[in-house]
């Protein structure tokens, strides 16, 4: 049985377009979504009541930068990566808040 991924490949695709170019971010982006997501990887290793209590969220090595880069995407995906990141919503917001001014500081023009 498949279970949902924990981020869409266009979700993924729209957080790694702030650090890749659109063709590089589109190949990562279908990288890990390719990759089986933990219930399936743990199907028939677990029983079923521990498979129930997985949440949906790829094998795929999300890593705390990736997940703060999802959180610009959408509010669902910040609330996502928040959650497997293990803070809160205020401090998440911070997190947040601090990436978009390292963003917005790499795209000022050159003096």
């Amino acid at each position: 049985m498949a279970y949902p991924k924990l981020f869409s490949r266009d979700e993924l695709e729209a957080a790694l377009q702030f650090v890749f170019d659109p063709a590089t971010a589109r190949r990562h982006a279908e990288a890990l979504d390719a990759m089986p997501d933990a219930r399936d990887h743990l199907a028939g290793r677990v029983s079923p009541d521990e498979l129930a209590r997985i949440t949906p969220e790829s094998v795929a090595n999300y890593t705390p930068d990736t997940l703060d880069l999802l959180t610009l995407v959408s509010d669902s995906c910040a609330e996502r990566a928040w959650r497997q990141l293990g803070i809160s919503p205020e401090e998440g917001e911070r997190r947040r808040a601090a990436l978009r001014a390292r963003i917005d500081e790499t795209e000022r023009p050159l003096p």
